[in-house]
């Protein structure tokens, strides 16, 4: 549980990759068409696995997505 309280307590604390909401969730801010930020991507593919890893042991873990986000990786928006 230490492990994912660290990886995500970081992965938090990157201001610059987040738009928080009003109430207070993150949605990952958009990148420019023309330019592509490798470090952003590769945070972000690391979160990925953090968040497959905590489902897949049965782990809550503390960030708070934007149920919007969610819906759109889960491809519930028509």
């Amino acid at each position: 549980m230490e492990f994912y309280s660290l990886i995500f307590g970081e992965i938090k604390k990157r201001i610059n990759y987040w738009y928080r909401t009003d109430d207070h969730s993150l949605y990952p801010l958009p990148s420019s068409e023309n330019e592509v930020d490798y470090e952003k991507l590769r945070i972000f593919k690391i979160m990925g696995f953090a968040i497959a890893r905590a489902l897949y042991d049965d782990r809550l873990i503390d960030i708070p997505l934007n149920s919007l986000f969610w819906d759109i990786v889960l491809d519930r928006v028509s």
